[in-house]
């Protein structure tokens, strides 16, 4: 049976008609009643017409267009949106700056344009970002660490620089600050980008005084280059005699791109380069059980705007204590050096007797009460610092009720032979303190940092049987902390290089640089630039460099012999 003659012989009950007309509108009720003289007449074409006219078919167009999903949380919506935030001063690495009056930076949820005008200059992937550092202070700034992807060959075509192409920092200055606090929280809480770190105001503050200073070079232009004005046939134009034609302002000049190799001599060439980079270069020191294997790639990461990673910090301390072992061997003594994963396995359960089980057999050789000195590298959002523990056997005092220090001696019987001088200030090594120094080169604040320790002390010397086992932890000597003014970064990239210059500078002469930084607590002078050799700082990437090199020689033959 046809269609129509369906609908026509169908006959809906009386209920159903009066729904029915009850829904339908009153122009679709007028086309349906019937015309003088056309009684008996077939509505099925009518019972089709309502049916379109119910549900008109939208066009293709329509249809295909994507819907817009409501977002599951009230701030879903604001946080997919645009920032646009106007630019005081763009820089790039430690060269290059601008200072357009129509730089904007606008963030959206993939990535960060940087417009002059109405023109993109850059677009930086948020996939491609290694790491970040931003300022909600004073001092507000947006540094990014770009070390892959498209977004490093936009930048090398930008400012000029051939393969192969460094890591990229961009610095990013606001000229106004009312939607930064939303760019802070979309950076810090980001699921793309990778953890970061929160500058405090003294390193913000430092950050932008190096930035200015060190960079230079203007990027581009502030205007954009002008369209040719098109010429008129049979017009002439008025040569300009003795008076130099204008030169065409670009953004940018574009690199002409290189001969292109098929994809066999790039796999062999990236093989080559690999293999040369996974070789060891150098063992040190040659024997012992702490041995570090510096390989090509680790030594790749001494060029410029690159971090440091904990083979090389680890390399740096143990060649900075070889050195003082072989000027002071006494001071070499009474220092201990724990390696570059110590505080992390430390610090990797929030209860910290679990944590320290994981450490807990890292000094069934040594005692660390009988040290001066513990040495504690720490890494942290990619950031490198040390810290110091000054007279750990300070800890072992035990606190009575009258909170009054009942001093323990050490299994020697006493804190120092005689005859033996003491690395400790006179007013420290009375009191019987114990002190957690941290060296940071972004002037941060690390009371979480001394906490930690603490606890750590307390528990090894429970475990080590230094106190008793019914005395409570909590009755045991609790260090002072100290943040010490050290010379200030001027980048993202160079911690590690301070850490191990600071270091190498405060083991050089520590019954100086000690009280020093302990005056820091009391609100001595802060500068202290000739203290730590700050001039130094500038040429120490190639220092390491240089150190490795010779090393690694003296290895090679010695491997030959």
């Amino acid at each position: 049976m046809e269609p129509l003659h369906f609908y026509a012989d169908a006959t809906p009950s009386p209920s159903h008609k009066r729904v029915h007309e009850q829904e339908m509108s009153p122009s679709i009720k007028q086309s349906k009643t019937p015309a003088p003289g056309a009684d008996g007449a077939d509505d099925s074409r009518d019972e089709l017409d309502f049916l379109s006219l119910a549900s008109p078919a939208k066009p293709l167009r329509e249809r295909m267009r994507k819907r817009d999903v409501p977002s599951a949380t009230p701030g879903a919506a604001h946080t997919m949106q645009s920032i646009s935030i106007p630019l005081r001063v763009l820089y790039i690495n430690q060269e290059w700056y601008s200072d357009a009056s129509d730089l904007q930076l606008v963030s959206f949820s993939t990535h960060f344009a940087v417009l002059c005008g109405a023109s993109e200059l850059l677009k930086i992937a948020l996939r491609d970002i290694h790491s970040w550092k931003i300022s909600s202070s004073e001092h507000k700034l947006l540094v990014l660490a770009v070390g892959r992807g498209e977004t490093q060959a936009r930048l090398a075509r930008l400012v000029l620089v051939p393969p192969p192409l460094p890591i990229f920092h961009i610095a990013f200055l606001p000229l106004t600050t009312d939607a930064w606090g939303i760019l802070v929280d979309r950076v810090r809480y980001s699921p793309t980008l990778y953890p970061g770190e929160l500058i405090p105001e003294p390193g913000a503050k430092s950050l932008c005084s190096s930035w200015t200073q060190r960079n230079t070079t203007r990027l581009f232009s502030e205007h954009a280059p002008r369209k040719p004005v098109p010429v008129a046939v049979g017009e002439h134009r008025a040569a300009t005699h003795g008076a130099q034609a204008p030169q065409p302002t670009t953004l940018y000049t574009p690199i002409p791109h290189p001969t292109r190799k098929t994809r066999a001599a790039t796999r062999v060439e990236e093989e080559r380069r690999a293999s040369e980079l996974d070789k060891p270069i150098l063992r040190y020191p040659a024997h012992g059980p702490y041995a570090v294997t510096l390989l090509g790639s680790d030594v790749e990461r001494l060029n410029e705007h690159e971090f440091l990673n904990d083979t090389l910090i680890e390399f740096g301390l143990r060649f900075i204590m070889e050195q003082v072992s072989q000027r002071d061997p006494h001071l070499a003594s009474q220092i201990h050096l724990f390696n570059s994963f110590f505080f992390m396995k430390l610090n990797e359960y929030r209860d910290r007797s679990k944590s320290y089980e994981q450490v807990r057999k890292w000094t069934n050789r040594v005692n660390i009460f009988d040290k001066e000195m513990l040495i504690v590298p720490i890494n942290e959002n990619m950031h490198w610092y040390v810290a110091i523990v000054v007279n750990p056997r300070g800890v072992l005092g035990i606190k009575d009720h009258g909170m009054r220090l009942l001093r323990r001696t050490s299994r020697h019987g006493a804190e120092h032979e005689d005859g033996e001088r003491s690395l400790l200030p006179s007013t420290a090594a009375q009191a019987g303190e114990t002190y957690v120094l941290v060296l940071d080169s972004l002037g941060s604040t690390h009371v979480r940092v001394k906490n930690v320790l603490r606890d750590y002390l307390r528990l090894e010397a429970r475990d080590k049987q230094r106190v008793p086992e019914d005395v409570d932890l909590r009755r045991l000597g609790d260090p002072i902390h100290v943040d010490v003014q050290v010379p200030t970064q001027p980048n993202s990239c160079d911690c590690g290089i301070y850490l191990l210059h600071n270091m190498e500078c405060f083991l050089s002469d520590p019954a100086t640089l000690l009280p020093i930084a302990l005056g820091a607590r009391r609100g001595a002078d802060k500068t202290m630039d000739a203290a730590w050799n700050e001039k130094q700082l500038e040429s120490r990437r190639a220092y390491w460099k240089s150190a490795i090199t010779k090393l690694g020689k003296r290895w090679r033959e010695g491997q030959a012999e």
